[in-house]
């Protein structure tokens, strides 16, 4: 090994693959220095006697395992050192201008991290010597380059959320606001007791805990649309199901099972969350979250005086019904009018149609490169002669069919340049320059001609493996799939090649979601502390919504109907905050996302005590009213703040865990708020609440955030 090569290396960059390989590598790490060597050692392609990591200027001390994962997840470079004994060619390639490692350390954006995986060190090589005497480099940390492609990534749908999304949602919501002020109703209707309805709304909130934990994630992995279809049925099914019971009178059990699939499937906040996160960028993240708030709250506002006016006009039948319908229309406008959204399931989606439209072209030459060997003389020339050109077979390979170099890479080609209106689909995607196009046929060309034997014949197996490697990285590299995707969607492909069937069933789903939730969660403290503001904000704020209609009953006298007009004034102040001063506040810059939170919370701090404590109905009212206000803007600019510090491939899982979040809340606040209420009297549960509120507000302004990025202006197409 040469010396000069310790003491001047150059800025060296791994290929994708390889990149991808060391990433999930530090992501999962090694349990002892020797095995983690070997790993490195693998993943890099190195012939080497050992690799060990070390932090950069540390001397060359190596850094064990454990430590150097935690180096890692907190967003620390890490120097990876080896000795290489002999190579014929060297696994990396060094670009035409070398920069030094302190542009490298710390990256001002996304254009170097394609890869999200460069490899870095000071100098040029000196005179005379060769990648192959590098001893040393830095890697660039990539967490740091998924944060940076995180802002720069194209966001779904041409960055508009559908239309038909905010319609869905407020029908959904429309169609429970209608039945949850009956519940009670109907439950004395069926012969139920105040026990049973505790028993009902415990069994509903730990099933929307675990429906929420499982949905969320699964939306990830299977798209957003077929998630919410299945959300909105269980809907429909959970009300049917409510309704036979009411018209029925059938046993009080039938209003407990009407609720196990509503609480297990129905996540349609959840999932249209994920949907928004999937269309926006994080600039604009806020907004788009507080029209989605509004369009619920909508439905929700509307849904109380509706479902009242059905019960006393019509029957007690109406209500239910006609959420079954609304549940059927929103299915159909989700059928009809929403699209995918998951870039990896769109993705695997355009994928497989332009490898299912090339296949017939491969088959066919594969039968006429058969047909030649045939003519002259071949293994098949006695089959032509007796069973003709329908029989004939083409030759195989344990990786399929073989045909020529020259037909499979013009194959290629084509196939590739019918992937450019699919790269330039959608407004906020720059276009594609054709020599990026002819970029990509001269990869395509190099690359299947490695795979060639020495006869000139490649199977079809190949051509469909390097067309997919560069169909994944190509978009990766535009920011189209989040950081890692391009990993996971070959492994799919190489499982479907191979004839693996794809893990299925409900056990595999909770654990593929657990798995996903923890690695959501792993080396991102700030999303972990988030959860928790987000936790101690909706306890206050339910713990009093919970008790107020037992103390505006007891203390102030109020009949259920001006009960149920408190409620509505709350629910429409949450709507015109979602729908006019959020957005109004961060379109003016007068408050970034987390000062909206922390308005949010010190609203609802001063608002909650006043609630236990009004000597009138205009004071209640107005510190409801004011409560609610407050919910809103902590409730979505959390859910935004929560969404932004998830990797993308995460935003399904983490909208879940929102959701499960405020289940859990729904469930311990009634508890907790009854309690207060009834051994301290009215001013415990708001004073608990305050309490609760000024815990969020400090945690979240103790939190350090990273800085919001910098808005992406967007692309206008012609």
């Amino acid at each position: 090994m040469a010396e000069s090569a310790q003491d001047s290396p150059v800025r060296i960059v791994c290929t994708p693959a390889q990149g991808r390989a060391v990433r999930e590598l530090l992501v999962a790490g090694g349990t002892t220095v020797a095995q983690l060597s070997a790993e490195l050692a693998r993943a890099l392609g190195l012939d080497t006697d050992a690799v060990t990591l070390e932090r950069p200027g540390s001397g060359g001390v190596p850094l064990a395992p454990d430590v150097a994962m935690r180096d890692y997840a907190r967003g620390g470079a890490l120097q990876l050192r080896y000795s290489v004994r002999e190579r014929s060619t060297a696994p990396f390639a060094s670009p035409a201008q070398p920069q030094h490692a302190a542009d490298a350390a710390e990256p001002s954006g996304s254009a170097g991290l394609a890869s999200a995986a460069t490899i870095a060190a000071p100098h040029p090589l000196p005179e005379g010597a060769s990648a192959t005497d590098i001893s040393a480099c830095t890697f660039l940390n990539a967490r740091r380059g998924e944060d940076a492609r995180s802002a720069a990534a194209v966001p779904s749908n041409g960055g508009r959320v559908p239309p038909a999304l905010y319609a869905a949602l407020a029908l959904d919501m429309c169609a429970v606001a209608l039945v949850i002020p009956l519940l009670p109703t109907f439950s004395r209707m069926l012969g139920g007791d105040a026990a049973f309805a505790g028993m009902l709304q415990a069994v509903y909130g730990l099933a929307q805990v675990l429906g929420a934990g499982v949905l969320g994630g699964l939306s990830d992995r299977r798209g957003r649309r077929p998630v919410l279809q299945l959300s909105l049925a269980g809907g429909f099914v959970g009300y049917a199901v409510l309704a036979v019971a009411v018209g029925a009178k059938l046993d009080r059990h039938w209003l407990l099972l009407s609720r196990l699939p509503i609480g297990l499937t129905k996540q349609t906040v959840a999932v249209t969350r994920a949907v928004v996160t999937d269309c926006t960028r994080a600039t604009g993240r806020a907004q788009a979250l507080g029209r989605l708030a509004a369009a619920g709250g909508l439905g929700f506002v509307i849904g109380p005086a509706l479902g009242g006016i059905l019960a006393a006009t019509v029957s007690p039948l109406a209500p239910p019904a006609v959420a079954v319908a609304l549940f059927a229309a929103a299915q159909l406008l989700v059928c009809g009018a929403l699209p995918e959204t998951v870039p990896t399931v769109v993705a695997a989606r355009e994928l497989a149609a332009s490898l299912e439209a090339a296949r017939p072209v491969l088959a066919a030459s594969a039968r006429a490169h058969a047909l030649n060997v045939a003519i002259h003389g071949g293994a098949g020339s006695v089959q032509l002669a007796k069973h003709g050109w329908d029989a004939l077979e083409p030759l195989r390979a344990p990786g399929g069919a073989l045909l020529p170099l020259a037909p499979a890479t013009a194959i290629g080609s084509d196939v590739i340049r019918s992937w450019r209106d699919e790269l330039q689909s959608g407004r906020a995607v720059p276009p594609l320059p054709p020599a990026e196009v002819e970029q990509l046929i001269d990869a395509w060309s190099a690359r299947l001609a490695a795979r060639a034997a020495a006869d000139g014949l490649v199977c079809t197996a190949d051509v469909e493996s390097v067309l997919e490697a560069l169909f994944v990285e190509a978009r990766e590299a535009r920011g189209m799939l989040p950081v890692g995707a391009a990993t996971r969607l070959a492994a799919e492909r190489a499982a479907e090649r191979a004839g693996l069937p794809p893990p299925r069933g409900a056990a595999s789903e909770l654990l593929a979601s657990a798995r996903a939730l923890a690695l959501a969660l792993r080396g991102r403290p700030a999303l972990v502390r988030l959860c928790a503001v987000r936790a101690l904000a909706e306890c206050a704020v339910l713990t009093v919504h919970n008790t107020f209609p037992s103390y505006a009953h007891d203390s102030l006298g109020l009949r259920p109907k001006q009960i149920g007009y408190v409620m509505t004034c709350a629910a429409a102040m949450s709507v015109l905050v979602d729908v006019l001063a959020l957005p109004r506040l961060l379109r003016l810059r007068a408050l970034s996302v987390r000062g909206t939170a922390l308005l949010g919370l010190a609203i609802a701090a001063v608002a909650l005590p006043a609630c236990g404590g009004a000597r009138g109905i205009s004071a209640l009212v107005s510190a409801l009213v004011l409560v609610s206000a407050g919910a809103s803007l902590v409730r979505t600019s959390t859910s935004a703040l929560m969404v932004n510090l998830a990797r993308a491939a995460d935003a399904g899982t983490v909208s879940g865990l929102i959701d499960a979040i405020e289940s859990v809340c729904r469930v311990c606040s009634p508890l907790l708020g009854g309690v207060l209420l009834k051994q301290y009297g009215a001013w415990a549960p708001g004073a608990a609440a305050c309490a609760l509120a000024l815990v969020a507000l400090v945690e979240l302004l103790s939190l350090a955030l990273p800085r919001p990025p910098a808005p992406v202006p967007e692309h206008k197409g012609e």
